[in-house]
């Protein structure tokens, strides 16, 4: 008898922390031939945003003469992946110089490393994304010349592949879903002074889906110049 109690006594307890819940169950009623209970069921699948990928990007030794000449142009390609489970993000790109370089707009721009040195040299870069109605979820241009502190979007994180996780990962290997084209001209790179220039891109995804409640900011740093 003891331990039937102590059954009956732990059963009340799991009811009464049940009782606590947002989701009520409803018992039924002291019928002679039917009673009917009802029990909710709910689950929350909860909004995320990641970025993952990120790499340096590094223009490299540029040497008068021999890579650096005139009309030359040098390139990085960087790729990464923007997931989320909700309806779409938005993407903007903010400057760590963007207080200390003049002018804005299209160019950003890289700062020597040394106090004595004022330079500052431009560059640019190309944002493209995989979107749904690109043939064969290529690569689409978003903007050849990306602004400063833009918004761009919004986005989807199914582009046509099938991802099977929050990595852009697919039967056949990962396909990275945003690309970034940055650009040096020589042409700035002859305007100043030897020195080491950097720069620190901030990748900032933001949700526009409205179950998110406001806008979800998850800033990636990528990494200097």
């Amino acid at each position: 008898m003891f331990k039937m109690n102590k059954m009956k006594l732990a059963f009340l307890s799991v009811i009464a922390a049940g009782s606590f819940s947002a989701v009520a169950a409803t018992n039924g009623a002291l019928s002679p031939d039917e009673s009917t209970a009802s029990i909710e069921v709910a689950a929350e699948i909860v909004p995320m945003l990641q970025i993952t990928g990120v790499n340096d990007v590094d223009f490299g030794r540029l040497i008068v003469g021999q890579n650096l000449v005139p009309d030359a142009l040098f390139q990085e390609v960087e790729s990464f992946c923007v997931f989320t489970n909700g309806s779409g993000y938005n993407l903007t790109f903010e400057s760590a110089n963007a207080e200390l370089t003049s002018g804005s707009g299209s160019s950003f721009s890289m700062i020597s490393s040394e106090d004595f040195v004022s330079d500052q040299l431009p560059y640019s870069i190309k944002l493209e994304v995989l979107v749904p109605t690109a043939a064969d979820a290529e690569y689409s241009t978003i903007a050849e010349l990306m602004d400063k502190d833009t918004t761009y979007g919004p986005f989807v994180y199914q582009s046509g592949y099938e991802y099977q996780d929050s990595e852009c990962g697919t039967p056949d290997g990962n396909f990275d879903n945003v690309k970034l084209t940055f650009s040096l001209d020589s042409e700035d790179a002859f305007q100043v002074l030897p020195s080491t220039y950097n720069d620190t891109i901030f990748v900032i995804a933001r949700s526009v889906n409205s179950t998110f409640g406001d806008s979800t900011e998850l800033p990636t740093i990528l990494p200097s110049i």
